[in-house]
Formats: structure tokens, C-alpha cells, sequence
């Protein structure tokens, strides 16, 4: 679960470095509708991580344990 968190989390990051990085005036050269779109994309999959964290949480950690047939005493 911790990779597949990493790996959603990933393009987030990378983003967010890239426009720290870049130098303002080669920012200038991209459109603000694919900057919206990588963003947004980006943001998707951001928070996609905590769906999949509870989906896991339900599913796999907080099951309901399965409870045994009542025996009957004779």
C-alpha cells in the first residue's frame, strides 16, 4: 500500500518541483490550460491516495470478523 501511495503521490511532487524549478520566463512559454490540466491531473491522483487508503483500511484492516455457527449443547 505504501508504494502504490508513493507512486500516486509522485506526479503531485514532481509538479510542484517543476515549477520551483523552472526558470519564470520558460514558464511563460507554456499554456495556462496544460499547466490546469497536468495540475488537475495531478491533484486526481493526490487525492485518489486516501480513497485507496480507506478502501484498504474497510476491506482489509477494519473487516468485521467472521463469526462462527452457534453449537449446539445436547
Amino acid at each position: 500500500i505504501s508504494v502504490f501511495d508513493l507512486l500516486l503521490n509522485l506526479p503531485n511532487y514532481l509538479f510542484r518541483l517543476f515549477l520551483n524549478v523552472i526558470n519564470p520566463e520558460a514558464l511563460r512559454e507554456f499554456s495556462a490550460d496544460s499547466l490546469f490540466i497536468v495540475e488537475s491531473v495531478s491533484q486526481i491522483l493526490y487525492f485518489a491516495q486516501f480513497s485507496l487508503n480507506a478502501f484498504y483500511l474497510i476491506c482489509i484492516i477494519y473487516e468485521a470478523p467472521k463469526h462462527a455457527k452457534p453449537r449446539r449443547i445436547e
